[in-house]
Formats: C-alpha cells, sequence, structure tokens
C-alpha cells in the first residue's frame, strides 16, 4: 500500500513497511520546487518528526513482542550451564569473609561443618587449589553453596 501526503513544499511517499525485524515503512520526499526556503524547512523539519516517531513507535513495538514471546523463559530453567558443569538455578552464592574456614561456611550456611567437602566439590573448576586443601580459602572468593 502506497500512501501519498502533500504538505507545504514537500510530496511525502510512503510504502507498506515490510514483515521482518525492525521493518520501517521506505519513505520518499519530493520537493516542490516553487516553495519558499521557511515553508520547506519547516515541512521537512516536521517531516522527519513524523518519521521519527513511526521509527520508535515501531521498534518499540517490536522490543515488546520480543519480550513477551520471552517470557518466562528465566522460569522455565531448572538448571545452569557454567562451564560445562551444571547447577541447580536455586544454586547460591557466598564471598569468603575473612577469618572464615570451608568448615566454618558450611556450618553457618548448610548447618553441618561435615559438609565442606561438597561445598568444595562444587568450587574445583573456580579455585582448583582446593583439590588439595579443600579447607583453606582466601578472602573475597565466590563460593558455590549447593541447595540444602
Amino acid at each position: 500500500m502506497t500512501r501519498v501526503r502533500k504538505k507545504p513544499g514537500l510530496e511525502v511517499t510512503e510504502e507498506a513497511a515490510p514483515t521482518g525485524v525492525g521493518a520501517l515503512p521506505a519513505t520518499s520526499i519530493g520537493v516542490n520546487p516553487d516553495a519558499g526556503p521557511s515553508e520547506l524547512a519547516s515541512s521537512a523539519l516536521d517531516e522527519a518528526r513524523a518519521f521519527t516517531r513511526r521509527a520508535c513507535d515501531a521498534l518499540s513495538s517490536r522490543i515488546d513482542e520480543l519480550e513477551d514471546r520471552t517470557a518466562g523463559v528465566e522460569d522455565r530453567i531448572t538448571e545452569y550451564d557454567r562451564g560445562g558443569v551444571k547447577y541447580p538455578k536455586d544454586t547460591k552464592e557466598h564471598v569468603v569473609k575473612k577469618g572464615e574456614t570451608m568448615s566454618t561456611i558450611a556450618k553457618d550456611l548448610l548447618a553441618n561443618a561435615g559438609l565442606f567437602g561438597k561445598i568444595a566439590m562444587w568450587n574445583y573448576d573456580r579455585y582448583p587449589g582446593l583439590r588439595a586443601d579443600s579447607n583453606k580459602v582466601e578472602e573475597g572468593w565466590a563460593l558455590r553453596i549447593p541447595p540444602e
């Protein structure tokens, strides 16, 4: 569908928007040679504003459509793939504070100091040194904590 609009000094032709991501209508502007400079400038500025408004509306509509299509994806994820190892979605992290050990972290967060080895296993990929001494942690480390 082609739409022609005439404005003082301008003739604007707009083709129907093609389908696809971010598709916008093709617009061409013809200039009336008899129009005065201020009339032409005013019409061109109005047309540029209208085109910008249509473009923003088209992009906003496309963003809304994509958000609707992807809504709920996060809720359907049951586990995350982190570096080839899968962890449950409800995996928490704990940043090690000064003076903490893996045992104290396990006792505080999992109510069982004996589970320090499980925390260590969940973090071998991040901190390979835990394989040699699974109770030795350094301040500032971000440890994955298994769900209870």
